[in-house]
């Protein structure tokens, strides 16, 4: 259910793209698309640095000022903390490729059903 407030807000937005040269509706669809897909983007981007931010607290150590006075102020990290490198797996570039050839089969699906709505 659409409540006024957020119509009023995508009148706005409409009343934005009008004014600056975009009024093909379909146009319009897409980048309110783009618009909410940024948005959710950031959202997430947000929510999983505070997550980390969080979650990484046993990772962060003291130093104090007088043993870095000791190394006559070398603030190499390897002098004062021993660096153990995690191996990172990622999928192989095929189903990564897969993967994005699937959501572009969806999302040209998704826009052919909104241009019969429109059309």
């Amino acid at each position: 259910m659409i409540t006024e407030q957020l119509r009023s807000r995508v009148d706005i937005l409409w009343q934005e793209f009008w004014t600056g040269g975009i009024n093909n509706p379909l146009t319009v669809i897409k980048q309110f698309c783009f618009l909410m897909f940024s948005r959710l983007l950031d959202m997430r981007e947000s929510t999983e640095e505070k997550c980390w931010k969080r979650t990484n607290k046993e990772k962060e150590f003291f130093v104090p000022k007088s043993e870095i006075a000791e190394n006559k102020y070398d603030v190499s990290l390897n002098r004062y903390k021993e660096i153990v490198h995690e191996e990172v797996k990622y999928n192989p570039p095929m189903k990564i490729l897969a993967r994005h050839e699937k959501a572009e089969t969806e999302i040209a699906v998704d826009l052919d059903e909104l241009e019969r709505m429109l059309g």
